[in-house]
């Protein structure tokens, strides 16, 4: 079984290429890339599919 490629586009404009064997992110979800925890703010899939990204702490900010 082939992974799930997907783009990670960070809030900087920055990216990276990912490929997973699990589903994709999901709206909500905190993933860990570059040794910093994000949280997933939005899944587009049109072809290749692209996790856009926010740093967690600001996500725990808006809601503490």
């Amino acid at each position: 079984m082939a992974p799930d490629t997907f783009v990670i586009q960070f809030p900087d404009g920055d990216f990276e290429y990912t490929a997973t064997y699990r589903p994709l992110p999901a709206v909500g979800e905190t993933v860990h890339y570059r040794g910093v925890d994000w949280v997933v703010a939005r899944v587009v899939k049109d072809g290749a599919s692209t996790v856009y990204v926010e740093p967690a702490e600001e996500q725990l900010g808006e809601t503490g």
